[in-house]
């Protein structure tokens, strides 16, 4: 049988009322089933959404009786939300001054030196706001599941990241012990973070226990794109003070986000980790450093996301930092190297070390490869470039573009990564491409905004992927040598330093500072 489903538009929500008569009367329509979230779902497994899901015989029916339901849905909490009141919330969050009033974040991440005081000190201060958008996974594929539920036994087919959570669901709705559940995973069709979350295998296998017999479960677009768990926005405010030297001695930075972790049974305490790093640059690299993270309230679906949380902290730290050039008035590739400084260990509270040699390198062989001393100040194109260390490994990408009119074309992306031991070079060659187009063409036009607690949002009109003529016809991969250290992972490595150096390169040739994603909608109005 094929289901396909009627989702509530609010997550948080509940049915109303439903007539089902002109459903069941389209022929090929077996049946219509009523989904309801589990209140005693155990702890970290994804709650479905309220839904209705219309089985038939074949996809064509099952599509043709879900258009002829009649349902009202409720909302809940999440009904008057907007993206446009959360960046409100967020405004006011770090608009607060130094004073009785003053709000304190949820909490202090990190607090290295003495920012205030070292600010009585300032030769020049920079202070600047960055905003990025919520994101859906706009997988390929869209969510499905083929579900067989026996009494002894289940065969789940499902493109999952995570199959052993999907067999933990499949467990906690049947019952049946390990060894009577078989789960085969074909190709995934893309996840980016939305698979490891299952709230669709728990409707196959509801609808599939519901009416007997085997289930080929189907989300359309349109309810793939307005039931994802979203990434959430984001607010940095970044502040620095820098000395008669022109050295950055202090940096103040705070982000206002809606935690992707919330509610999924992660302590209040640690709700912070899904939004920043305490240990991103320019932590340990500058003698006074601050990091505080305001949580926003919403009631907004969010969860795990590709390139979280590094993707929103690197576009606002490395486009600060090239902010801090042109203050100073110099090339922004001296400004990095001397916020680096020498080649040296930096102790990470995390664990392990920061290797700045190694950062200094990838940063190096991007501007040599795009011959940025030559052409960064002299050419009629703009040129960029941004860096990144992430698990132990390190990143940097040098961006070139062109600006005709209102028509902007990446000429070059050049980027340089050091993974440690390279296992499989094509492999990373892939991996490195791959994750630089999806950080450039998210970063061009994609957004997902809320009115009234619903994404806006439901189709590639709504959400238009970047397409072949808006992206560089090549990435130009540069693989740093390293058979004397362990490899470290590189799934979305390649992601973080795209973004800005992409911004970065965009000032260079319009003048134009980019500091709200996505980048296209707002080069525009600026322009």
């Amino acid at each position: 049988m094929v289901a396909v489903l009627a989702h509530c538009p609010w997550r948080d929500g509940q049915l109303k009322s439903i007539d089902t008569t002109a459903t069941l009367a389209v022929k090929g329509v077996q049946k219509v089933v009523q989904l309801k979230p589990d209140p005693k779902r155990p702890p970290g497994q994804t709650p479905i959404a309220p839904a209705v899901a219309v089985v038939a015989d074949s996809t064509w029916a099952a599509l043709q009786g879900r258009r002829q339901l009649k349902i009202e849905w409720q909302p809940g909490p999440s009904g008057s939300e907007s993206s446009a009141a959360l960046e409100q919330q967020a405004a006011a969050l770090l608009d607060s001054k130094a004073s009785a009033d003053k709000t304190p974040p949820t909490t202090r991440v990190r607090d290295d030196g003495d920012v205030d005081k070292a600010g009585k000190h300032a030769a020049r201060r920079l202070e600047a706001t960055y905003h990025q958008p919520w994101l859906a996974h706009a997988t390929a594929e869209t969510m499905c599941c083929m579900a067989r539920i026996d009494k002894d036994h289940a065969h789940l087919i499902v493109p999952t990241q995570a199959p052993q959570r999907a067999w933990a669901v499949v467990q906690s709705l049947t019952g049946l012990t390990p060894d009577q559940i078989e789960i085969n995973v074909p190709r995934v069709g893309g996840g980016y973070g939305r698979r490891l979350d299952h709230d669709y295998v728990a409707e196959a296998v509801i609808v599939a226990k519901s009416v007997n017999k085997p289930v080929r479960l189907l989300w359309t677009r349109d309810e793939d794109m307005s039931h994802d768990w979203y990434r959430p926005a984001s607010t940095h405010r970044i502040s620095a003070v820098i000395d008669h030297h022109r050295h950055v001695i202090a940096w103040d930075q705070k982000l206002a986000s809606a935690s992707a972790l919330a509610g999924r049974g992660v302590p209040d305490d640690r709700l912070w980790t899904s939004e920043l790093e305490a240990d991103q640059i320019p932590a340990g690299l500058v003698p006074n450093y601050r990091s505080d993270w305001y949580n926003l309230a919403s009631a907004l679906p969010r969860g795990p996301h590709r390139g979280m949380p590094q993707l929103t902290n690197a576009f606002a730290v490395e486009s600060f930092t090239d902010e801090l050039a042109h203050l100073l008035r110099e090339n922004p590739l001296d400004t990095k190297l001397r916020l680096l400084g020498e080649a040296r260990q930096v102790p990470l509270q995390g664990g392990g070390t920061l290797d700045i040699g190694r950062l200094r390198n990838v940063l190096s062989l991007v501007a040599d490869r795009i011959d940025w001393k030559q052409n960064w100040l002299r050419s009629v194109n703009g040129l960029g470039i941004a860096c990144w260390h992430i698990g132990g490994a390190y990143v940097a990408h040098a961006v070139e573009v062109s600006l005709k009119g209102n028509t902007l074309g990446i000429e070059r992306a050049v980027c340089a990564v050091d993974v440690g031991r390279v296992i499989n070079p094509k492999g990373l060659e892939g991996q490195v491409a791959g994750a630089t187009l999806d950080a450039l063409g998210t970063a061009l036009n994609l957004a997902i905004t809320f009115k009234n607690g619903q994404p806006q949002q439901h189709d590639w009109k709504d959400y238009p992927l970047a397409s072949m003529a808006q992206l560089p016809d090549d990435v130009e991969v540069i693989t740093v040598p390293g058979n004397d250290r362990p490899p470290t992972g590189a799934s979305f490595l390649a992601m973080p330093s795209a973004a800005p150096a992409l911004a970065n390169a965009v000032f260079r040739v319009s003048a134009v500072r980019v500091r709200r994603l996505p980048l296209m909608k707002e080069l525009l109005r600026l322009l």
